[in-house]
């Protein structure tokens, strides 16, 4: 009800006469799917109309956890759609950015833009579709380029808080471009670009409390699991391959963690990975903890093939990848381990973990 209140005041409150909110009144919609529809139309007829698609793009397909500021899609809207370079000189002012998409979109009193019900979510998506044929590209690209820009492919480790603090959408960027690269039907040409121009890509991880690791071009592809990139730089210098980072991790230990299969599999067709699988990061973890972990099973099945894998290896705090898997109820993962080697491992681990109904689960 009070939805499509809201809807109608925003519908009325622009006449000028007594005439024209008679008419208006007239006129009014009665159920929301019919308001959001007037909506629409009210977008479409104002001179500025096409200013607000990429608006309603950028709310209704952001990353559901996250919280789009308005000085993040201040910056989305002036960034070029074809060069993906930010320019301030397009900035346009919030209040006229709301104003354009006539209710659909609000405005909070600490800065954060949000659809104004739910239900808008899945009429906006049908209706953005006859628009704008792949949302999640449009948004990688210019997260992709927001991170180029701000130099984030070739980072100083002093000066990374800092960047966020004076550069609007880069920490979006950052934080959820990976997840726009899952759902884009293809690869845009300036993430290609930027993974290919990584040097010293800024990543942290609660494991590593409040360090960085700085990535290089391989570690990235593995990061954001960009199959033909990796392959291309393998075809370059397969040396590559077993780079360590500042804190030793290894491209598969990095594809690991994130549960990427197909990364995996690509560099686990390499020798020189293969004879460097037990590698340990500067926790001594290796990849085969970091993806029991996150209980990326597929991952932790194609690990476990390899020749010499050593699972009873432990970690800085004394912990094995199975531990690991105990203690988070990873029963997948779990029963792994124990059809590859017996149980072994898990009558190993039971006594020293806290959770004994998974442990017993895999015997």
């Amino acid at each position: 009800m009070f939805l499509l209140a809201s809807l109608q005041l925003e519908r009325i409150q622009h006449c000028l006469s007594v005439a024209n909110l008679r008419t208006a009144l007239q006129d009014l919609p009665s159920g929301v799917h019919d308001m959001y529809e007037s909506a629409m139309s009210r977008i479409k007829c104002q001179p500025n109309g096409d200013l607000a698609k990429p608006i309603l793009v950028w709310v209704a397909y952001a990353h559901p956890q996250a919280s789009l500021l308005i000085e993040d899609l201040r910056c989305a809207l002036a960034t070029c759609i074809h060069t993906c370079e930010f320019n301030s000189d397009q900035l346009v002012d919030k209040e006229i950015l709301i104003s354009l998409c006539c209710g659909l979109v609000t405005l909070n009193e600490i800065g954060y833009v949000h659809l104004i019900h739910y239900t808008a979510y899945d009429y906006l998506r049908s209706r953005i579709a006859s628009f704008c044929e792949d949302p999640h590209t449009e948004i990688a690209s210019t997260c992709a380029g927001r991170l180029l820009q701000c130099g984030f492919h070739n980072m100083d480790s002093r000066s990374v808080s800092a960047k966020f603090i004076a550069n609007p959408l880069l920490r979006y960027s950052h934080k959820y471009l990976g997840w726009h690269l899952r759902h884009c039907k293809s690869t845009p040409p300036i993430v290609i670009s930027f993974v290919q121009r990584c040097k010293s890509y800024p990543l942290q991880e609660h494991s590593w409390g409040l360090r960085w690791d700085y990535l290089s071009s391989f570690h990235v592809a593995a990061l954001f699991n960009i199959p033909f990139i990796l392959e291309s730089l393998i075809a370059q210098d397969t040396s590559q391959a077993t780079r360590r980072t500042g804190l030793g991790t290894t491209p598969l230990m990095v594809a690991a963690r994130y549960g990427h299969v197909d990364a995996v599999n690509i560099l686990l067709n390499l020798q020189c990975v293969r004879d460097t699988i037990n590698a340990t990061d500067v926790n001594k973890r290796t990849a085969l903890m970091k993806a029991g972990y996150r209980d990326h099973i597929n991952v932790v099945y194609e690990l476990l093939k390899v020749p010499g894998v050593d699972v009873t290896l432990e970690d800085d705090l004394g912990v094995t990848a199975l531990m690991d898997a105990i203690c988070f109820d990873q029963i997948d993962v779990c029963g792994s381990w124990h059809r590859q080697f017996k149980g072994l491992l898990a009558l190993r681990s039971m006594g020293r973990h806290r959770n004994k109904r998974t442990a017993c689960a895999t015997l």
